[in-house]
């Protein structure tokens, strides 16, 4: 079996938008995802992981649209390898995460997901479905066996 997904969530560093030749668009960023921790002397620590990721298409003109550096995100994703020629002629190599999904985090647009911008209509909490269960203090616990 192969498994290759990365789930990840921070705020976004840099954002570059560019198209690819056939006008495909193409955004680019950087996110940083910090860990906040206590070491053994009690003293408050925090770690930073960088990672870049991308995204295509109309997926990618949504990030472009609703967006920028700052902003929490959440991801999921493969790792991919890309590989380049920089100008000295030098081959180069980076891993990144392509996004397949994403959410808003952590701001008025929370709870939205991938292609659904802050403009379009959604189903609130209140039109899920009831529960119908009685309370926990309700529950009849006579059991027939």
């Amino acid at each position: 079996m192969n498994l290759n997904k990365v789930i990840f969530a921070g705020n976004i560093g840099r954002m570059q938008s560019s198209a690819m030749p056939d006008g495909t668009a193409v955004v680019n960023m950087r996110i940083a995802s910090t860990k906040r921790y206590k070491d053994r002397n009690g003293e408050r620590q925090e770690k930073t992981t960088w990672m870049t990721a991308a995204s295509f298409g109309r997926q990618a003109e949504v990030i472009q649209q609703y967006f920028q550096k700052g902003d929490p995100i959440y991801i999921e994703g493969p790792l991919e390898v890309r590989s380049w020629e920089d100008d000295q002629g030098n081959k180069r190599q980076s891993v990144e995460i392509r996004i397949l999904e994403f959410q808003f985090v952590g701001s008025n647009q929370s709870g939205q997901q991938q292609g659904q911008p802050q403009n379009q209509p959604q189903q609130q909490a209140a039109s899920a479905p009831q529960n119908n269960r009685p309370p926990m203090d309700e529950f009849d616990d006579d059991i027939p066996f």
